[in-house]
């Protein structure tokens, strides 16, 4: 009755909410009321070609804002009389144009009942302005977790990197107007931290991470901040003491890893590698602080465990020849060109030589001012932690056991049993085409009486946790023999090898206190027990030819280091594979 055009306008207006929110909607808001349904049935048996319309294309052509919609029909309805017959006081008009314009706000199923009562439908739209509101509080929740997540640590509640910066930016902007109160800028890093992982698995790590948080947390109070940069890494901003307390201060820090933390039914004491940087001058920028509290962090973990290194102006250099170490070393790995020395090995049963340990020379690293580089040769372990972040430790594992086969190749058939140790890492492992070059590399040796040995750096209670004794056990079934570098687990040792395939165990002479007659017994009851477990003990950086006497009275199996054979290149240790294979003590 109301023309054609007025037909129409209805229909666009009740396929468009329709479109826009369907039976859906009243998931939200709840059952959908008694007289939305008759209307709905109402519009359907009205205007049939609803039910026979694409959706989509009427959306195409219809999707606009309500208001502009109410706009466009309102002059058709007022002419349609309609808008009488839409209340029931007279007063309709007013909530009808105000109902209508809440389209926008609250989603309307019908927008026009002449059958219904107005407070009927108030009722309902109260109830959907009232979800609404929940809804906007739910969003206003959502996002305040939002902003958390992006300024707090998920797992510790403390300020992550980004609140970090922030707060740093304003420590300087201080500093600029107080030109006394300088403050210090602290990175610590959990050292080590990764056999926790390892050993209990990640969630008590986690536990064990919630746990420091909190001790930092309680130690630096109200003025000082502390953060998690992320893995095992916090920073702290506390203000400077004086010179002489320094000491003092990052020995608070170092106490918080003193004590104890309990994983279960176990406990385990950590320590922490510190970076330190004094901030008096404003100038400097938030980046440039973490990047040179970063750098002074570097250089106390390649000092161990327990230290910490004020950060001066010449460290910068010292990162420029690591990155440049970590190009030739990656461009070496490329080419198979690894600058590799080899050590012999002597059995102190026949004073003969035994075999070989690969390494790479010391002058494939930077001449750093660490104790560690004056040692002539050492493993690749030295520097595993850059190794790892460099994603160069599979590519590393498998270019030395590739440059070390015109060593195994070097031997005559009828030569003895001889040895090739070999340092490797328990994630390249996890790579099956390097377990593949493993297998490959044993099949020819064993054609030649050569046994390879792979030492790994590792506390052997990560085996399990890792996954890795399947492993493990499959590669000593192929002839591959397994060696562990202690940890620093002493006798306890002994017990953790247990019923895991290894073979050697590697120790420095260092670790073996010969002096007093308590000490000699204590060794000796370490090397029985090994024995007993069918383990071989060997001896590394032996630096005298008089230690090798006393380690042979203690039952050691193997020596090597400087006092029983210099490294050789690759093509001396050829050559000693070529000959007999005797080695005369000097």
């Amino acid at each position: 009755m109301h023309g054609s055009i007025f037909s129409d306008i209805f229909v666009k207006l009740g396929i468009l909410i329709l479109a826009r929110h369907p039976a859906g909607h009243f998931e939200q808001v709840g059952e959908a009321p008694a007289w939305a349904k008759q209307r709905l049935a109402c519009i359907r048996n009205r205007f049939p070609r609803i039910l026979a319309a694409d959706i989509s294309s009427f959306l195409e052509d219809f999707m606009v804002e309500a208001q502009e919609i109410w706009d466009a029909a309102r002059p058709e309805i007022l002419r349609s009389g309609l808008w009488s017959e839409m209340a029931e006081d007279g007063s309709a008009p007013l909530h009808l144009e105000a109902w209508v314009c809440n389209v926008a706000e609250v989603p309307l199923l019908l927008i026009l009942d002449a059958e219904v009562g107005y407070q009927e439908k108030a009722d309902w739209l109260q109830t959907a302005r009232q979800e609404r509101l929940e809804q906007l509080d739910e969003r206003k929740v959502v996002a305040e977790r939002m902003t958390s997540a992006s300024f707090y640590d998920g797992l510790t509640g403390l300020p992550n990197q980004a609140l970090l910066m922030v707060k740093l930016s304003q420590w300087i902007e201080n500093l600029h107007q107080h030109p006394t109160q300088t403050f210090l800028f602290l990175i610590v890093n959990l050292h080590r931290f990764q056999t926790i992982n390892d050993r209990f698995g990640r969630d008590w790590g986690d536990q064990c991470l919630i746990q420091v948080g909190l001790r930092l947390k309680s130690v630096f109070r109200r003025l000082h901040v502390v953060a998690r940069l992320g893995g095992d890494e916090f920073a702290l901003l506390v203000q400077r003491p004086p010179p002489a307390d320094i000491h003092l201060l990052l020995q608070s820090i170092q106490a918080v890893f003193q004590l104890p933390y309990q994983l279960g039914a176990e406990s385990v004491r950590l320590s922490a590698c510190i970076g330190v940087v004094v901030v008096d001058n404003p100038q400097g920028s938030p980046q440039v602080l973490l990047r040179n509290a970063s750098i002074a962090m570097g250089q106390a973990k390649r000092l161990g465990a327990g230290e910490w290194v004020l950060f001066n102006e010449g460290m910068e250099q010292e990162v420029v020849s690591w990155l440049n170490w970590e190009s030739r070393l990656q461009q070496a790995i490329v080419n198979q060109t690894l600058d590799l020395v080899f050590e012999p090995i002597v059995a102190l049963a026949t004073q003969k030589q035994a075999g070989l340990a690969v390494q790479l020379h010391r002058q494939s690293f930077p001449a750093l001012s660490n104790p560690a580089f004056s040692n002539p040769a050492f493993s690749n372990t030295d520097v595993e932690t850059l190794l790892r972040q460099a994603n160069l430790i599979q590519a590393l594992d498998r270019s030395i056991l590739k440059q070390t086969e015109p060593l195994r190749d070097a031997a005559p058939a009828a030569m003895e049993s001889h040895l090739i140790l070999l340092p490797f890492h328990l994630a390249s492992l996890t790579a099956a085409s390097l377990r593949d070059q493993l297998t490959r590399w044993v099949a020819v040796a064993k054609g030649l009486s050569i046994q390879l040995v792979l030492i790994f750096d590792a506390d052997p209670r990560a085996m399990p946790a890792m996954d890795l004794r399947p492993i493990l056990e499959d590669l000593h079934r192929q002839g591959v023999g397994l060696a562990l570098r202690d940890s620093g687990l002493s006798l306890a040792t002994v017990t953790q090898v247990e019923g895991l395939p290894f073979e050697f165990l590697v120790v420095e002479s260092s670790s073996l206190r010969l002096e007093t007659e308590p000490a000699l017994s204590l060794g000796q009851q370490f090397v029985q027990a090994l024995h007993r477990q069918q383990v071989k003990l060997i001896v590394e950086n032996v630096v005298a030819p008089t230690q090798v006497a006393s380690l042979q009275a203690l039952g050691v199996d193997y020596v090597k280091g400087p006092g029983v054979g210099q490294p050789l290149s690759l093509s001396q240790a050829q050559a000693t594979r070529q000959q007999s294979g005797l080695l005369t003590q000097s």
